[in-house]
């Protein structure tokens, strides 16, 4: 608990819905949460196969990007319009809960800057939990299709603060001595801690409902363990704006530090294993990260890649959506739009490594071996592609092995130095190690890829 990778350099591989028939059920003498059916949803609770599934991690991410939007004064307000207004009059669907404090600083909305119907949220004085705060969170995560909760707490909380301060012989006026009990275990919790015993227990008591929730049965825990949901728990700093999230989701907002190309070249070999052993993981081809791709993209790599229906990057690398920035031509050649293409990914995109791929039997090769030693004639246009490969079947020839083979792994590298020497931007980032320009081939039978020497 918080109380707080030149081709010759690499060569080595480093080997929701609710479940059917679960229902959100009610007792007849409890109270339903507030504009909740007690049963089936009604008019303007839409049920949630109605509206795409966001990921947690995907909801997670979004409050993220919205509170940072806030603390640098750049907020969107988004979907607070009138037109928005309607179009949730006819139902719901958050993409997120938040159980914060009632405290007149800290709203959700606001500090994770969002709108109408984009966050469930549940407010009580010391972000506590009762059976009416767990059935509200219930009735969100079962019928409205919520995959994330967030606990925060918030700095100097004065409920969480009354607490601290309570000594065991006091009474507590009216109602409140209730909620300081509620709050006094994660005050003990940290007794005798190092830093500030406040601040201490506002992230202890937020972690500890955090730990509440996981563990309320039927719904919660069970939606828990089958990884539907995730609860998580935050402090909202009430001088700064920005919202820290603790223990295991801290990990996952993290600034992801920036691949460099050995990094790139070893999860695309990475993903090549994992395609040959038949164990992809298709990771980020979800309708949540092509939304999020919809505002930019920033591929980690440039694949210049034959046209061929068997050479898909992104299948025989196991990359999604975002991930690679493709150029496909017929015998992986360049002419001056594909290096222009490789060249803006580089210099404006950001991508660390470009990798140009020949494979197995490739037939724009072959035509070209065919003309080169039978005096075969290309018919159209394909004459554009036997002079570019040419150089390379040429060079291929009195090399040990066959000819087609050794002609397929020439072309590739007479690719990459030609984009090495490309003036310009490219140029530039080889020489400055900002970028490793590689080739390699693809073996069609074995599906294993291979970095060319």
């Amino acid at each position: 608990m918080k109380m707080n990778v030149s081709s010759r350099r690499v060569f080595t591989l480093a080997a929701l819905l609710v479940a059917g028939g679960l229902a959100f059920a009610l007792r007849a003498k409890d109270v339903p949460p507030a504009c909740a059916p007690a049963s089936a949803p009604a008019a303007g609770h839409a049920d949630p196969h109605d509206a795409p599934k966001v990921s947690a991690d995907s909801a997670l991410k979004r409050l993220v990007e919205g509170n940072h939007r806030y603390v640098s004064a750049k907020a969107e307000r988004p979907n607070q319009t009138s037109d928005r207004r309607v179009e949730v009059a006819k139902g719901q669907h958050p993409f997120a809960i938040v159980l914060a404090c009632a405290d007149s600083r800290v709203s959700p909305e606001v500090v994770f800057d969002q709108g109408l119907g984009d966050l469930f949220v549940v407010r009580l004085a010391g972000n506590v939990i009762s059976d009416e705060v767990i059935a509200s969170i219930e009735y969100a995560v079962a019928h409205l299709g919520s995959t994330l909760v967030v606990v925060l707490g918030h700095q100097r909380c004065g409920a969480v603060k009354a607490a601290v301060d309570t000594k065991p012989d006091d009474v507590a006026e009216g109602h409140l001595g209730s909620l300081i009990k509620k709050i006094q275990p994660a005050v003990a919790q940290v007794k005798g801690l190092p830093g500030d015993l406040l601040d201490n227990a506002i992230r202890a008591n937020a972690e500890l409902v955090t730990q509440q929730l996981r563990g309320t049965a039927p719904i919660l825990s069970k939606m828990v363990a089958e990884k539907k949901i995730e609860i998580v728990a935050g402090r909202y700093d009430l001088d700064s704006g920005k919202v820290d999230f603790l223990g295991a989701a801290a990990a996952k907002v993290a600034p992801a530090e920036k691949m460099d190309s050995n990094g790139a070249l070893i999860r695309l070999l990475k993903g090549n294993v994992r395609y040959r052993l038949g164990k992809m993981e298709h990771s980020r081809q979800t309708p949540d990260r092509r939304a999020e791709l919809a505002a930019g993209q920033k591929p980690f790599a440039v694949v210049l890649a034959c046209a061929d229906s068997r050479v898909s990057p992104e299948i025989l690398f196991d990359q999604g959506l975002g991930d690679l920035f493709v150029v496909r031509v017929a015998g992986n050649v360049l002419d001056k739009h594909a290096l222009a293409s490789i060249e803006y990914a580089v210099d404006h995109l950001g991508a660390q490594l470009v990798m140009v791929i020949g494979h197995q039997r490739c037939g724009a090769v072959k035509a070209t071996v065919d003309v080169v030693s039978k005096g075969d004639h290309p018919h159209g246009n394909i004459a554009y592609l036997v002079d570019a490969i040419r150089p390379a079947v040429t060079r291929a020839k009195g090399l040990p092995g066959d000819l087609l083979d050794n002609a397929i792994k020439v072309n590739a590298l007479l690719m990459v130095d030609e984009i090495k020497r490309s003036p310009g931007a490219l140029a530039d980032a080889v020489k400055e190690n900002k970028v490793l320009v590689i080739g390699a081939r693809y073996d069609l039978g074995t599906g294993e890829v291979q970095i060319l020497p």
